[in-house]
């Protein structure tokens, strides 16, 4: 029967989360049952979006915040999709460690683990956002 193929990434993260080869060993052994963790995540900033109608609007603001937006930007923020309402997301800032690999991983396994650990992408959005909220 076969279960898929792991790859080195995948691997190393069980490997952590069952708490390095003790664990392994323990788990394997009966001793302990894995469950899944309960992660609570710390806000690192707050911000707003769906504060513009458009990406005009929102680079107009930009612009009026004095920050400087290339031609190459514009033409990215323009194909930007803005929240249709406003709507308050939290940002939070996660180490790849603490997504369970202490040795580094790869792009795709990361993500994995951030999505196993109740995390998502952020909306194209929250970089224009983050630096018009937050001027610091």
């Amino acid at each position: 029967m076969k279960y898929g193929e792991l790859n080195l990434g995948q691997i190393e993260a069980i490997i952590n989360k069952l708490g390095g080869m003790e664990g392994v060993m323990r788990f394997l052994q009966g001793e302990t049952t894995v469950t899944a963790p309960v992660r609570t995540w710390n806000t690192w900033k707050t911000i707003q979006l769906g504060t513009h109608r458009t990406t005009n609007a929102l680079c107009s603001a930009l612009k009026a915040a004095g920050n400087k937006i290339s031609d190459w930007a514009n033409d990215i923020l323009g194909k930007t999709s803005l929240a249709k309402t406003e709507t308050e997301i939290d940002l939070v800032k996660v180490t790849v460690a603490e997504l369970g690999f202490q040795y580094g991983a790869r792009y795709e396994d990361i993500i994995v683990s951030a999505k196993e650990l109740g995390l998502d992408y952020c909306p194209a959005e929250v970089g224009p956002q983050l630096r018009l909220q937050y001027q610091d």
